[in-house]
């Protein structure tokens, strides 16, 4: 079985999602994750959250799978 972009957009959509939860103080059923961009090879590599009036980007900063690093790129209050 080979690399799967689709599952990894799914991890980290959900990994994403809670840690916005703890960082925009806000319940994750509130949030909308969306992606920004990807890669080309489908993965994506930002992503942005919106919900309680609020707004927040991540960016992939290196590795995969468990090992991925993300950045809160932005936040708006």
């Amino acid at each position: 079985m080979g690399w799967d972009p689709v599952k990894w957009n799914s991890e980290q959509t959900a990994k994403i999602r809670q840690r916005a939860t703890f960082e925009m103080s806000c319940p994750n059923e509130s949030l909308n994750v969306v992606e920004l961009d990807k890669e080309t090879d489908g993965t994506v590599k930002a992503l942005g959250v919106e919900g309680c009036g609020k707004k927040a980007s991540y960016v992939h900063l290196k590795g995969y799978g468990n090992e991925a690093v993300w950045a809160l790129s932005s936040q708006q209050n």
